[in-house]
């Protein structure tokens, strides 16, 4: 079985969705912006790789939408961006069989820890506003896309770090081929805020804001309906390298992708990666280039920050708006979580997003 995207939609510090994405990537328009207006905090930085003028009500309205944290409102703003990119309609007959799967580091951090401190300074008995309290478990934003789309299918959150993303399409590619979804939302959000930008300071990363969502449902089944799938994906490897990750286990992890895939190094047009960036990556940058010299490496961080648990979905994005004919997405954490999937057949939508 062969699972495809049917639709997208991304927010990043290009600013909404897959156009202005695009720009970006061909260099025609910034990603990092000044941020000094944007909380009352004092930020380690003066500018961040960040959504600028995010205004949630102004994309899905008023109505429910006034305790949505900042990463439930950008994930749900794709949501709506996919669903509607992919013309699937979700009524009484089928609502059931459509499911959400998201990625995350570890939720939100801003919600978590400011309602961890109202807790502490609050007047007794501990006057903190329980209308809050959903935006500190990690399911948020995939239980809110549920609610807010009537999707009553499979729910599921996974946290993965920076391969949370090709996480959630392993999860996923086996929930569709065991017949439990026809139509399942993948996604995954990285917010910025003050204290994910602290966070990245003090473990030396750029923090970068993005939320991607892409409907994932089994290739045949979907042209058979008439709709457009934007690419396929090969089944997704994942593995675990005790120790931490290593340049000849991203390459081993890389190797069986490509063996899901039938196919070679020599045959990728892209491929890109997402970790920690430092030592390692160039390491296996450099690896990379050697197996594979004609694909073109895409350095994503440089123009979108690192997203964490987003970077999967700027990969597959990034596929799309490139034209990949065959792309290697490549991830891995520190404490040894690897996961390679490749992705075929851009080529044949590149004029849908210019």
């Amino acid at each position: 079985m062969t699972t495809g995207v049917t639709g997208w939609g991304i927010l990043s510090a290009a600013g909404v969705g897959p156009q202005v994405f695009a720009d970006a990537l061909h260099g025609r328009r910034g990603t990092r912006h000044p941020i000094d207006t944007m909380y009352d905090e004092v930020l380690p930085e003066a500018q961040a790789h960040v959504v600028t003028d995010f205004d949630i009500k102004s994309h899905l309205g008023r109505k429910g939408t006034t305790f949505y944290d900042r990463g439930t409102g950008l994930a749900l703003v794709a949501t709506a961006q996919a669903l509607e990119d992919s013309g699937l309609r979700v009524d009484d007959k089928n609502r059931r069989r459509v499911g959400v799967v998201f990625g995350t580091t570890a939720g939100s951090l801003s919600s978590t820890m400011t309602f961890s401190k109202d807790t502490l300074i609050q007047a007794r008995p501990y006057l903190v506003n329980p209308a809050l309290f959903p935006n500190t478990v990690m399911n948020t934003a995939a239980g809110q896309a549920a609610i807010r789309f009537q999707l009553k299918g499979v729910n599921t959150t996974l946290a993965g770090g920076p391969v949370a993303f090709l996480n959630v399409l392993r999860y996923a590619q086996n929930t569709l081929d065991r017949l439990r979804a026809d139509a399942l939302l993948v996604g995954a959000v990285e917010e910025f805020t003050p204290h994910s930008a602290w966070a990245g300071r003090h473990i030396g990363i750029t923090p970068g804001e993005a939320a991607g969502v892409f409907v994932l449902e089994r290739a045949d089944e979907a042209r058979r309906t008439g709709r457009q799938v934007h690419t396929e994906l090969s089944p997704v490897v994942c593995r675990f390298s005790p120790g931490g990750p290593t340049v000849d286990a991203v390459l081993a992890c890389a190797d069986a992708a490509l063996d899901q895939a039938a196919t070679t190094w020599d045959a990728l047009s892209h491929s890109l990666i997402s970790g920690t960036d430092g030592p390692m990556a160039a390491h296996i940058r450099a690896a990379m280039a050697l197996r594979a010299p004609r694909a073109r490496q895409l350095d994503l961080e440089v123009t979108f920050g690192d997203c964490r648990a987003a970077a999967g979905v700027v990969q597959l994005a990034a596929s799309l708006v490139v034209g990949a004919a065959a792309a290697l997405m490549v991830g891995w954490s520190e404490d040894g979580a690897l996961a390679a999937a490749v992705v075929r057949g851009c080529a044949d939508v590149r004029g849908h997003r210019g």
